[in-house]
């Protein structure tokens, strides 16, 4: 039952405007997340990278209702790779299928 009010709660945009918006939200989040940014997470990764350690990087997002958004989600995995790839950063990504729009169109 939490489950489904958690992954409820994660789909809800006025929730994470709100939590990406005000200093509670971006306080409580910082350590788990880098930034809304990919210059910023990017960044962080370097940073983390200049301490010793690899990094995985995960666009935030469970689920895209259109083909729009499966595109824009792809097309910003792209640019990290690219980034990851052009600043030589020990580093990965995590993606979801259903953020790539398994669950629009196979």
């Amino acid at each position: 039952m939490l489950r489904a009010l958690f992954i409820s709660l994660s789909g809800s945009r006025s929730l994470r405007a709100v939590a990406e918006r005000s200093s509670l939200g971006r306080r409580l989040s910082s350590r788990f997340v880098a930034g809304t940014q990919p210059e910023d997470v990017l960044d962080a990764a370097q940073a983390v990278n200049e301490a010793g350690l690899s990094v995985s990087i995960d666009n935030l997002g469970e689920n895209v209702s259109n083909a729009e958004e499966a595109r824009a989600s792809a097309l910003l995995y792209h640019r990290l790779l690219d980034e990851i790839t052009a600043r030589r950063l020990d580093a990965n990504i995590s993606l979801k299928l259903t953020h790539m729009g398994l669950d629009v169109d196979e």
